[in-house]
């Protein structure tokens, strides 16, 4: 079914936040069965410094991390936390500084106790749910870290000018934090919501970079599962935006299909609330539809009835049914309409959203009618191996392998490591392992004395640190 005509653009109250509804029932952060230990070098443990009396930065603060009555700096490792900046679920975010180099950072603190001690409601059991209880309401979840190994394993393989970058990951006895890239301005969510919608040539200058960020993202494999403007940072000043919370992200092997519905109700494609076996590239497009609705028009184009019931939501998905308000441009009716397809086979792809009049609408505009505003531009170059160097078992990098389980979880240890030794095929397998082992490389050089103008170095290995005492 399609759109509905209405002379009027929807002026809801409000855009509905959406909290992130996990794929499965239960965590895959370790449990007290799998303690996270020293052993696990992936993720290095927690150092602090000591206090120095020096100046800092107003967005610094005294704050420690534990109940302590005592206020003193605190550190990880050389990154300094700073004032809160959000809060939600499990987890907290706060600015830190690196102590030597003056760069900011923003860090993620999950909660050890509160994230282990709590089931995930997961999208498919809310999906499944609904067909027991007439009356279901979707207030009262709570979002839960998903996959923390298998996010940042796919945040190390990630080098895109419009996908957040990881520095660096900490643990302690209570808590896990990951630093990430610093991102002023906040979601576009707020931003959008604040102003009830944006114009036409700012939607599509956003819109370009979320598109080319994905495109980039589903080369490697890789769909994002849970996008919305709730996990896009903006820049408000330059308008560059940056995709965030890849928790639900999933590799597709080619040939494939994913089969766990995850995301946000409002975002999730007609085949992920059907629980449908699904293409993640092709649901990936969906969600990037709704999207551009909600930037053009300020509100979401699959709502919640009077009664606050999931059913008639995920109803009006399967059909596609939703208002196009007319005032929209006839390039903006035509891309959402050959999105808002309920088959995905015959829903534009991703290349196809790219190559759509909308996008390339304001190219003189934003100077991008020459060779920058090529798709190869903004995606980059292909991934390519300079020089393979695993000629046998031996060659084999136990943590990376260990990383590359995480993403191929249902291959077993045998075929992965079988898949890095063909001498003929280059394959995923190898790539993937290529791109860790050269961010292995870099931050350990990087750690150990590199230059300190290495900012976008993610810092996962640690063997040689010792232990420090814990905040």
């Amino acid at each position: 079914m399609g759109p509905d005509s209405d002379p009027v653009r929807q002026t809801s109250s409000s855009l509905p936040h959406n909290e992130s509804l996990e794929p499965n029932g239960n965590l895959t952060v370790r449990s007290n069965e799998y303690p996270i230990s020293p052993k696990n070098k992936h993720i290095s443990r927690i150092a602090s410094d000591d206090a120095r009396d020096s100046k800092r930065n107003s967005a610094i603060s005294t704050a420690s991390t534990t109940a302590s009555s005592v206020r003193r700096k605190t550190y990880i490792g050389h990154w300094q936390l700073g004032k809160t900046i959000g809060k939600g679920g499990c987890s907290r975010v706060r600015v830190v500084r690196h102590r030597h180099r003056d760069q900011y950072g923003a860090v993620k603190i999950i909660t050890r106790s509160v994230a282990e001690s709590t089931r995930a409601q997961s999208l498919a059991n809310l999906i499944e749910s609904t067909k027991l209880s007439p009356g279901l309401s979707a207030v009262g979840y709570k979002p839960i870290p998903y996959g923390l190994e298998r996010e940042i394993a796919v945040m190390k393989l990630l080098e895109h000018p419009n996908i957040v970058q990881l520095y660096d990951v900490w643990e302690n006895r209570n808590e896990l934090y990951l630093i990430m890239e610093y991102v002023k301005g906040g979601e576009l969510f707020h931003y959008v919501d604040e102003r009830k919608g944006l114009p036409e040539d700012e939607t599509v200058y956003i819109f370009r970079q979320i598109v080319s960020a994905l495109l980039y993202c589903h080369r490697l494999l890789i769909c994002h599962r849970d996008l919305k403007p709730e996990n896009i940072l903006l820049d408000r000043e330059k308008l560059t935006v940056k995709l965030i919370d890849f928790g639900m992200a999933a590799l597709q092997p080619q040939g494939r299909l994913l089969s766990t519905p995850c995301g946000s109700p409002h975002y999730a494609a007609p085949e992920v609330v059907s629980s449908r076996p699904y293409d993640g590239p092709q649901a990936d497009v969906w969600s990037c539809g709704v999207i551009l609705y909600v930037m053009l028009t300020g509100t979401t184009p699959f709502n919640y009835d009077h009664n606050n019931d999931i059913r008639a939501l995920f109803r009006d998905i399967t059909a596609a049914r939703y208002i196009m308000p007319k005032d929209l441009s006839y390039e903006a009716q035509d891309l959402l309409g050959r999105i808002f397809i309920p088959n995905p086979a015959q829903r534009l792809t991703m290349d196809e959203v790219w190559d759509h009049p909308l996008l390339h609408k304001f190219d003189a505009e934003f100077g991008l009618d020459g060779p920058d505003g090529t798709k190869e531009a903004a995606v980059g170059k292909p991934p390519s191996i300079d020089e393979w160097r695993v000629k046998r078992i031996q060659d084999i990098d136990r943590e990376i392998l260990s990383n590359m389980r995480t993403l191929w979880h249902s291959e077993t240890e045998q075929s992965l490591i079988q898949k890095l030794l063909d001498k003929n095929e280059l394959n995923q397998e190898k790539l993937f392992y290529a791109a860790l082992l050269k961010h292995k490389e870099e931050t350990l050089e990087s750690y150990d004395g590199g230059a300190d103008d290495i900012s976008y170095s993610a810092i996962f290995y640690h063997e040689r640190r010792t232990s420090a005492p814990e905040l």
